[in-house]
């Protein structure tokens, strides 16, 4: 009987082993989205439409023609963002998607960390930045965020996306009021041809 008991024993520990490693990781929800976005960009606006729906993702149309705004802020880098979906006005294909943060300046150091910490995260993921040299504005070149931002209005960075080769990545932070900053990260497909 006990060797039954130990068989039996061994043969359910096996049937598990064997079964989380037939198991492929799940990614997170924020780097699935991420990539399912990017993955559409290119594609008429029903297909897109149709994708989303079957992700269950609901978006709503915004007052910019070609815009939309999925339903539910979703995390992103350790943030909360809205997301846009930006599709091109005559040939109805998205043409890229954009996360957006708005911040409080009344707290505003903590701000500022959380942005900081989301251009190093994306450092991180995307190596060294192609913003154009020389530009006045950047977040790279800021020597303190807040008066820098104050100075100029907003600061930026981009980054070619290795993986898809005329894809973009701008990120932007604005002084958008007396109480608010934003921050933009806009995949896209690239405009103008990269810096070599």
């Amino acid at each position: 009987m006990r060797k039954m008991k130990a068989c039996f024993s061994l043969a359910i520990c096996l049937f598990l082993i064997f079964t989380a490693a037939c198991q492929t990781p799940v990614p997170s929800e924020e780097t699935d989205l991420n990539e399912t976005l990017t993955g559409l960009i290119g594609q008429e606006q029903d297909d897109v439409f149709e994708t989303l729906s079957s992700l269950d993702i609901q978006m709503e149309e915004t007052q910019q023609e070609g815009e939309y705004l999925l339903s539910n802020p979703v995390p992103y880098l350790g943030s909360e963002f809205s997301v846009y979906l930006l599709f091109e006005r005559e040939t109805k294909q998205l043409y890229g998607f954009r996360y957006v943060a708005d911040y409080e300046k009344a707290e505003m150091e903590s701000a500022i960390q959380s942005i900081e910490s989301i251009y190093e995260q994306l450092g991180n993921i995307y190596g060294e930045t192609s913003t154009y040299p020389g530009l006045g504005n950047r977040f790279s070149d800021a020597t303190d965020v807040e008066s820098d931002l104050s100075k100029n209005g907003s600061l930026t960075e981009s980054w070619d996306l290795e993986n898809h080769e005329d894809y973009v990545l701008n990120a932007t932070v604005s002084d958008m009021d007396d109480a608010h900053i934003q921050l933009k990260l806009t995949y896209q497909i690239q405009k103008i041809p990269a810096v070599a």
